[in-house]
């Protein structure tokens, strides 16, 4: 898979929904069968809620690497005597005892507790004045710390009270970003919507091998008219949960797409871009499902939609599926994963399209080991922008990030008339195993002539070998 972006494309659009009333949380993640963590994007702060099966305190933090090093954490307790709520923001240097900030920038909302549950609410402004020990929170991926302890912290703030190994964790989330729960609730209340499950057939993956590459042809189920896809959901075999690491779904296009196409239904596919591919398979380019690890899936705006078996001959429509697997421990395994592609009759008002912006797979492309930091940039010029978008130009209303395991930082630059406008996208803590779908809150408009730039960030310090094709 290439790196760089993919991103969803339409002609026009109308604005995203309102917000959400002010009691609503919009949002919400299970950091472990004792912690949820819930929280509403306003403005100018973040409000959250934590609900944890405790009666100690509970603390959330945001961490540049996901560890407790230069981390802004928040620690939350209720007394067990007087019933009185604390809260402190605090910070930590490394692995010990976090340090109470001098600038205390947390809010407390409410709290309580019961027999066996500890819920607190507070609130957090996105960019406080603390610049020396409080982290930026916005658009970025956001690495959640958490932890839990069975007693209130001493003398009323004192942390010195150690959860342990157990009751800790650490996950990636994007604050900002458009709830993936929200639009499934919704989608769940429209009119009937089909599914058409795309996967792989008990494929053997070998011992002898710790990366490969799997193609296999599929064939739309038929389709009297023109639909919609709406959005899509992976189908990870719970087998092969860290193995599988992106999945594409690529339209077969070509005029004498059912003679080319229909006897290699019952072929069980094939190594992706080796000779034992069959030619034909390089007809199909076109990009409709991009999936990574880390990846929940995607549900596309309200009001717009990809289109499906919109040729004269709808019988006629062919995908490929491209499944990558790592398998860096040479296990021998089977698998069943794939793609469930959610799509409906009902036309929403605008149609959608993919397009990939990045470096290509090529040997040229290398990064050198023991690299702190090294970029490498792909480059969509104006000539290319020109000759592929509409005289309307196109919106882009969605953005997924993929790189490999030496990926640390991404940004997709836009540049028009000579002069760089805002980024689309960037990523300063970018993720690998964290490549969920972005909706970008505000659509952004790309005209004939602009150019972009995908700037791909890379640290390679703990490798003694150049890296290809990361």
């Amino acid at each position: 898979m290439r790196n760089g972006v993919r991103l969803l494309l339409l002609v026009a659009a109308m604005c995203l929904g309102a917000g959400v009333g002010a009691t609503e949380w919009t949002h919400a993640v299970q950091l472990s069968p004792n912690y949820t963590l819930h929280w509403r994007p306003n403005e100018s702060s973040v409000s959250f809620k934590i609900e944890a099966r405790t009666l100690g305190f509970v603390g959330l933090g945001f961490s540049p690497k996901g560890g407790m090093a230069n981390a802004d954490i928040i620690l939350l307790w209720v007394d067990d005597y007087t019933g009185e709520a604390h809260v402190g923001d605090y910070y930590a240097t490394g692995n010990a005892k976090p340090r109470r900030d001098e600038i205390q920038n947390v809010e407390l909302l409410e709290a309580e507790q019961n027999g066996t549950h500890t819920i607190v609410k507070f609130r957090r402004e996105w960019e406080t004045c603390d610049q020396l020990h409080d982290m930026a929170l916005g658009e970025e991926t956001v690495r959640l710390i958490w932890a839990l302890g069975q007693k209130d912290p001493a003398n009323g703030h004192d942390p010195s009270v150690w959860h342990g190994k157990q009751m800790r964790g650490t996950k990636s989330v994007y604050l900002k970003t458009a709830s993936l729960q929200k639009k499934k609730k919704r989608a769940n209340h429209q009119k009937p919507v089909r599914f058409w499950d795309v996967k792989m057939s008990n494929l053997l993956i070998p011992d002898n091998m710790d990366t490969r590459y799997w193609c296999k042809i599929f064939k739309l189920p038929y389709l009297d008219k023109k639909h919609h896809m709406i959005g899509y959901s992976p189908l990870i075999d719970p087998r092969n949960k860290g193995s599988v690491h992106h999945m594409i779904l690529y339209e077969c296009v070509h005029s004498r797409a059912h003679s080319m196409f229909a006897r290699y239904i019952a072929h069980e596919g094939a190594a992706c871009y080796s000779p034992k591919m069959p030619s034909d398979w390089e007809h199909c380019l076109t990009p409709i499902v991009t999936w990574a690890i880390g990846s929940e899936g995607e549900l596309l705006p309200e009001h717009v939609g990809l289109p499906l078996s919109y040729t004269d001959y709808p019988s006629d429509t062919y995908f490929m599926l491209e499944v990558h697997y790592d398998n860096p421990t040479f296990k021998n395994a089977r698998d069943n994963s794939g793609i469930r592609v959610h799509f409906t009759e009902e036309l929403r008002e605008y149609d959608g399209g993919v397009m990939t912006v990045g470096t290509t797979i090529t040997p040229l492309h290398m990064i050198p080991p023991r690299q702190e930091s090294y970029a490498t940039a792909g480059y969509c010029s104006d000539e290319c922008t020109s000759q592929m978008l509409p005289d309307t130009g196109i919106k882009v209303v969605s953005v997924v990030l993929h790189a490999h395991l030496a990926g640390r930082a991404m940004t997709l630059r836009h540049i028009r008339n000579g002069k760089e406008l805002a980024p689309i996208v960037k990523d300063s803590h970018y993720d690998f195993n964290y490549q969920q779908a972005r909706v970008l809150s505000n659509e952004v408009q790309i005209e004939q002539g602009d150019e972009l730039i995908m700037e791909c960030g890379y640290q390679t310090i703990n490798r003694t070998e150049p890296t290809f094709v990361s």
